[in-house]
């Protein structure tokens, strides 16, 4: 999984949501639910939701997910108003948990606890809490479900990049594979002192 760590954040515009995920503040304008009529998918309206998710989906798309039958579907926008389905995922269920608050935070990334806080009938502090006391015990079940829907999102041309040591954010596919290129490539230059990766020793791609 490609990483992007903290100094890194802030070139890439990111900024935690926790304060307004625990305040129940709605989401920000760009990701409010589409207001298209019901499709044809066989999915009532009231279940499902729509996001257009702009810089991540192509121009005229939509995703949209039933989170009780656990799947996503990626919509094209016809000009004549209508919709036709162009893939179609379906996800494990503590994958589906993981999935619905990062695409809700979209474009910043999902803290830790607040996985946590979807994952288990716990609050946001109590996913805190139990970070501080036993981190990498508690990780396990966040990192199991972040594995569970990589190829899922693959399919999307979507990928979910670890932000270190404070959550994850989703990109497009390519772009977290840059970002892992910038990062490695740094990594070696500074280990052997040159201007540039040392020719045998080249960056590594995680696709």
């Amino acid at each position: 999984m490609a990483t992007c760590s903290a100094e890194q954040e802030r070139s890439c515009g990111l900024s935690s949501l926790a304060f307004h995920l625990e305040k129940g503040i709605p989401p920000q304008p760009g990701m409010t639910n589409h207001d298209a009529a019901p499709t044809h998918m066989g999915m009532p309206e009231e279940e499902s939701i729509h996001l257009s998710l702009p810089g991540l989906l192509p121009e005229n798309h939509t995703l949209v997910l039933n989170p009780a039958k656990r799947i996503v579907i990626l919509l094209y926008d016809e000009p004549d108003g209508g919709a036709r389905s162009v893939k179609e995922q379906l996800f494990p269920p503590s994958g589906m948990r993981v999935l619905i608050p990062l695409l809700q935070v979209y474009p910043n990334y999902c803290p830790y606890e607040v996985l946590l806080a979807h994952l288990y009938p716990i609050s946001v502090e109590e996913g805190r809490k139990q970070l501080q006391e036993a981190h990498e015990t508690t990780m396990r079940p966040v990192r199991r479900a972040i594995g569970s829907i990589m190829d899922g999102l693959h399919a999307f041309g979507l990928r979910v990049c670890s932000i270190r040591s404070v959550g994850y954010v989703l990109q497009r596919l390519l772009l977290c594979s840059l970002n892992a290129v910038t990062k490695e490539s740094t990594t070696m230059t500074r280990r052997f002192r040159r201007s540039t990766p040392h020719p045998r020793l080249g960056p590594v791609v995680q696709l």
